[in-house]
């Protein structure tokens, strides 16, 4: 905003002459708006534009500079000016019946082809504006096989020609087997859309009056006239007279739809189980059956009659057979082949030397 007299007629033809639009709001005061400035032919001669300059202020024409320059980048990320365009460029007439428009022309894609797509949180770093990367080119980081030299790709293709395999490369096919065998044993997870346990009871002779914020008066006077009286329960029922659980919490791996951890820990419990009866059982057979030796019925028999048999007059053929045991029993027996030795009979330092 400049502050002009009428009487300044020159900076008016100043003005006109560079097709600045000039608008009188009032008659001291002039607003100007310089868009065209900078597209100006021919240019205006040097003493006018001096003039100007003497006359506008500074922070007015940076701000018409700025306007300018703000409009001419967003007609270069727009792509110019509509004024420039063609009607073709600008719209098109849609021949097309709407079957044909509401028709999806694109295929749905894979779940492999979505994954190599660009993700979309990236859409809002990409440039609207058409002027191309000032750095034309850019370093990238290698991958690995590109890091390697022709000499270690050539031995690494030799020895794949001669069948050998890395290690890495078969400790890759041990896991993804083992990774497989592990998906197939997980149960498949089942969607239950029911609860199984949610059933409230819809019981006809059950007392709808019979709520907690209600007072006894209340609830026996309703009880009364609706012909339900509620007799009064001794107070002993309502207590516990044990400190035993009533009810056991069964295991949550015995539910219908059982966790995979769940299940896998209550066979675990029940293994150990059979586990601990199976030893039980083979520790009283060895303390028990296996401490005495098998012998067959001959033998038993033979047995007996000697257990029976002792004390009584016996035969020469008995006597013998006795006698024969008891020579075997002697001759097994150790005996040292030096004769005892006494610290009595112990020999004196003089008589070792």
């Amino acid at each position: 905003r400049i502050q002009v007299h009428h009487h300044n007629h020159h900076i008016h033809h100043i003005l006109r002459s560079l097709h600045i639009q000039v608008l009188l709001h009032n008659p001291n005061h002039l607003h100007v708006r310089g868009q065209q400035l900078l597209e100006l032919r021919p240019w205006p001669s040097q003493p006018a534009i001096q003039l100007l300059l003497e006359a506008l202020p500074t922070c007015c024409l940076i701000g018409l500079f700025d306007e300018f320059l703000s409009e001419k980048r967003l007609e270069e990320r727009i792509g110019g000016p509509f004024k420039n365009k063609k009607n073709e460029e600008l719209f098109v007439i849609d021949t097309s019946t709407n079957d044909e428009r509401f028709k999806e022309d694109t295929k749905k894609l894979t779940k492999k082809q979505r994954a190599l797509l660009p993700p979309r949180c990236f859409e809002i770093l990409k440039p609207l504006t058409a002027v191309p990367d000032p750095i034309v080119k850019r370093n990238r980081v290698k991958s690995k096989e590109e890091r390697k030299s022709t000499i270690r790709k050539a031995i690494e293709e030799k020895k794949r020609l001669s069948g050998y395999i890395p290690k890495k490369v078969l400790e890759a096919r041990r896991s993804r087997i083992v990774t497989k065998l592990q998906k197939k044993m997980q149960p498949k997870e089942h969607t239950f859309n029911k609860n199984l346990w949610d059933n409230k009871s819809t019981d006809e002779n059950e007392n709808p009056a019979d709520l907690e914020w209600l007072n006894d008066n209340t609830i026996r006077h309703n009880l009364t006239n609706l012909g339900a009286f509620k007799f009064g329960v001794p107070k002993g029922i309502r207590k516990k007279k044990s400190v035993v659980p009533t009810i056991e919490l069964p295991h949550p791996g015995s539910s219908y739809n059982p966790s995979f951890k769940d299940h896998q820990e209550l066979l675990k419990i029940v293994a150990d189980r059979e586990l601990g009866k199976q030893k039980e059982e083979a520790h009283i057979k060895r303390v028990t059956s296996d401490l005495f030796n098998k012998v067959t019925r001959s033998e038993k028999a033979s047995l007996w009659m000697e257990e029976m048999s002792q004390g009584l007059p016996q035969t020469e053929e008995i006597k013998s057979e006795d006698n024969v045991k008891e020579e075997n029993e002697e001759s097994t027996e150790y005996k040292a082949i030096n004769p005892p030795v006494s610290f009595l009979k112990k020999k004196t330092k003089k008589q070792r030397r």
